[in-house]
């Protein structure tokens, strides 16, 4: 199992979905920002960025606003 699929059951677990966004180098990106559920709480207009290779292994995560 890779970073990313363990990523997605972890928060599924949660009962929150995760969108998966592939970019053209085959690279995967998911960006969780606050939500109506109220699951996932910040600042207004913050949000995360996970970075996965190719590959799904964890590459890097920001917090940007």
């Amino acid at each position: 199992m890779t970073h990313l699929e363990k990523f997605i059951a972890l928060y599924k677990e949660f009962g929150i979905e995760c969108e998966v966004k592939t970019h053209t180098d085959g690279s995967k990106t998911i960006r969780m920002e606050g939500d109506d559920s109220g699951k996932l709480t910040g600042h207004f207009f913050f949000y995360t960025l996970v970075e996965f290779d190719k590959d799904g292994n964890f590459v890097k995560q920001g917090f940007w606003e």
